[in-house]
């Protein structure tokens, strides 16, 4: 069995969907490899990646030889898949005789071991359920404002994922991982209600999908313990998470006794700078002093000190405060904003990080207790 492709147009469907391959220690699992079957019309082929959770799927076009007997269909083992995505060539052959894959392009030459295509899971098949169309841009713009504020802690899954709220007129997405939470908004005409947690690996890979066209659209299908993301000649399929987080919107009434606006990229900037003081192992919070019209963050560690003033425009209290450096960091990179709002209360209550205009976003970061 025998095709042949032009070797960039394939290198870049593997690596699409690359991410949805499972992991284990060896070459011996079908999951962790990509099933390539060539399609009924003998001019496509669909490339599949699952770990059983994740699955993603695309079509790509391939010149099949006619004295091919059987149709291609063989699962590309990880050391072949970063064999393709390094080689050179301009096209790419492969083809499968005695449970060994060849892959020739340009002047390299390899051959793999195969895996049995006919242990490879099929994708779960989701016919009912409803269907939410959006422009590529707005749900790439949810995911990014909302996925820096998910859980990596595996011991609790609910928080790994982003919460989709669909009513009839609005969609808002909700991130939280104990330390900082994210709500983004999105007015748009559904006649739906629904609700979903996603898992934050399926939206990583989505996301690396989506254009910044607002003509690009993407559909949603929920169904049940599944979503299906339809984009352009990708297929992303996601078991969905139970439960969800803790409801921010409920605090989102709480007096600010302060409220400062700040330019974005000047605080990023004294952050970032910061940041080059602190530790990962063990995690200083920067203090901020908000009085008068400036900001003045300190941090004191084993490898120095910093204090750096920032020009703000507060109206209310004085507040002294700390923070994580790196939450205080992501919730300000996502705001796709030149400045915004941060309201304030003095003692360990939360700060909310908002547009000047509008509610389109909320960002919540909890502080951390100043060392006296």
């Amino acid at each position: 069995m025998k095709i042949s492709r032009d070797r960039l147009s394939l290198a870049n469907a593997i690596k699409n969907i690359r991410s949805a391959c499972g992991k284990s220690r060896t070459d011996a699992s079908a999951l962790e490899g990509i099933l390539v079957e060539e399609m009924d019309c003998g001019t496509k082929a669909r490339l599949t990646a699952t770990d059983l959770e994740l699955g993603m799927q695309t079509i790509v076009d391939l010149t099949i030889p006619s004295d091919n007997s059987d149709k291609f269909k063989v699962v590309i083992p990880p050391t072949a898949i970063t064999a393709i995505l390094k080689l050179k060539g301009e096209s790419i052959h492969m083809q499968t005789a005695n449970d060994l894959l060849e892959i020739v392009s340009g002047k390299a030459k390899f051959k793999f071991s195969t895996i049995s295509a006919n242990e490879y899971p099929a994708l779960p098949e989701i016919k009912e359920g409803e269907v939410i169309t959006l422009s590529q841009p707005t749900l790439k713009s949810m995911i990014e404002q909302t996925i820096f504020a998910v859980s990596t802690d595996e011991h609790r899954p609910t928080l790994t994922g982003v919460v989709f709220d669909i009513t009839e007129t609005e969609i808002t997405a909700v991130a939280v991982d104990g330390y900082r939470g994210a709500i983004r908004k999105e007015p748009i005409q559904t006649g739906k209600n629904l609700k979903c947690n996603i898992p934050s690996k399926a939206l990583n890979s989505i996301v690396k999908l989506l254009s910044h066209d607002e003509d690009e659209k993407v559909a949603m299908h929920i169904s049940g313990k599944h979503v299906i993301f339809t984009i352009d000649e990708y297929t992303t399929i996601t078991r969905t998470l139970d439960g969800e987080p803790i409801d921010l919107k409920s605090q989102l009434n709480a007096d600010s006794s302060t409220t400062v606006r700040i330019d974005v990229q000047d605080v990023i900037d004294s952050l970032e700078r910061a940041s080059l003081l602190i530790s990962h192992s063990v995690r200083e919070a920067v203090k901020c002093d908000f009085t008068y019209n400036r900001l003045l963050l300190s941090c004191t560690t084993v490898a120095g000190s910093i204090n750096e003033e920032v020009a703000i425009n507060k109206r209310g209290d004085d507040v002294e405060i700390g923070f994580n450096g790196s939450y205080f960091l992501d919730a300000l990179k996502a705001t796709e904003c030149d400045e915004v709002l941060l309201k304030l209360q003095c003692g360990l209550a939360p700060m909310w990080i908002t547009p000047v205009n509008g509610e389109d976003f909320m960002f919540l970061v909890l502080p951390m207790r100043l060392k006296r």
